[in-house]
């Protein structure tokens, strides 16, 4: 009876082992072959906004690695860059990079011999060199809405090259304190400094925009404080804006501040000038042929003195879709590169018509 028992066990174990294994088969064999565990936002795309993207492969032959594209104005533009053609597949077959937007996204996984394309009209199909190809939509917008001086602003949570160098943008690096005052902070994380906009999705089009700040003379060195209008449908982004930053370096004594139109390089476009210490107002009165700049500081009876003017007459953008925007950022082209953590506090945003 022992015998037969332990015969009967061993006929179950091996039908279990057997089932096991069959249904890993039917597993495998209807799993993708590239797994995205993070996919970008769906957006038009365009050059100046980056988002990680990440996943893994069921299987990956020596020397093989992952080619991404990113599908956007009816093209597919190999990510991240023309220089940086390829991501890498690590030891667990996971992989990670980062990536311009749109509003679908692609994976390749291919032999070492393979040579991308920068740009394409459709992705190439399976064979060759190309041992997997999968295609993903973007996902859904996660934004975080703060409001502030009666406007919802969206939170940045992206990667932006704005001051010549890849920034992360978080979240959690912009709020609104019980006072009502919007803090924007860089701090550093993961070994590199992350930074904070917001910004206003409708656009205000032309009038006179506002902005009251807290003292701007404690900013590291590298750290830019813009406030601007920026649209993606004109070659220079219909830019308007007040920036504050020594540029990287400390030793600046003769301007801290600029008023500017892009495009900047062009040197009619700019204006330097010096915000001193204490609470500062900057504006700007944008009309149909030209752009007033003003900044003011603020005295400790509610009165406020000129700091700075200029008025701009030539190459004034027109609003198209651009909206308001205000970000704190480390510069990349700094001598001197960001030191230590900042933070602003803007008190007030006001736009009349």
């Amino acid at each position: 009876m022992r015998e037969a028992g332990t015969a009967v066990c061993l006929v179950l174990l091996l039908s279990c082992l057997v089932s096991s294994i069959a249904c890993r088969s039917r597993w495998n064999s209807s799993e993708q072959p590239i797994v995205f565990s993070q996919i970008p936002v769906a957006d038009r795309g365009g050059p100046d906004w980056l988002e990680p993207i990440q996943g893994r492969v069921l299987r990956a032959k020596p020397g093989e690695r992952i080619v991404l594209y990113a599908h956007s104005g009816g093209v597919w533009w190999l990510q991240p860059a023309t220089a940086r053609p390829f991501t890498q597949i690590g030891p667990d077959l996971t992989w990670k990079s980062i990536v311009h937007l749109g509003d679908r996204y692609a994976a390749l996984i291919v032999a070492a011999s393979y040579a991308p394309v920068n740009k394409i009209q459709r992705l190439p199909g399976k064979g060759g060199p190309i041992s997997a190809i999968v295609e993903v939509p973007g996902g859904a917008p996660h934004p975080k809405i703060i409001h502030f001086s009666e406007y919802d602003w969206e939170t940045q949570r992206r990667f932006g090259d704005r001051g010549g160098k890849l920034n992360a943008y978080d979240p959690e690096n912009a709020w609104v304190d019980e006072d009502g005052f919007l803090h924007l902070r860089i701090l550093r994380h993961d070994n590199r400094w992350s930074c904070a906009e917001v910004g206003l999705s409708q656009s205000l089009g032309r009038g006179l925009y506002q902005f009251t700040v807290q003292d701007v003379s404690r900013l590291d060195p590298a750290a830019v404080l813009s406030m601007y209008t920026w649209g993606l449908d004109d070659r220079f982004h219909r830019e308007i804006a007040v920036e504050v930053s020594q540029w990287g370096d400390p030793n600046s004594k003769w301007h801290n501040a600029q008023f500017l139109i892009q495009p900047y390089y062009d040197p009619s476009n700019v204006s330097h000038f010096y915000a001193p210490r204490g609470p500062m107002t900057f504006s700007f009165q944008w009309g149909p042929g030209d752009v007033l700049f003003r900044a003011k500081r603020a005295l400790p009876d509610g009165a406020a003195t000129a700091v700075a003017s200029h008025r701009f007459t030539s190459g004034i953008p027109t609003p198209g879709e651009a909206s308001i925007h205000m970000n704190l950022y480390a510069f990349g082209k700094a001598r001197n590169p960001m030191q230590t953590p900042t933070e602003v506090i803007i008190e007030r945003f006001t736009y009349s018509p």
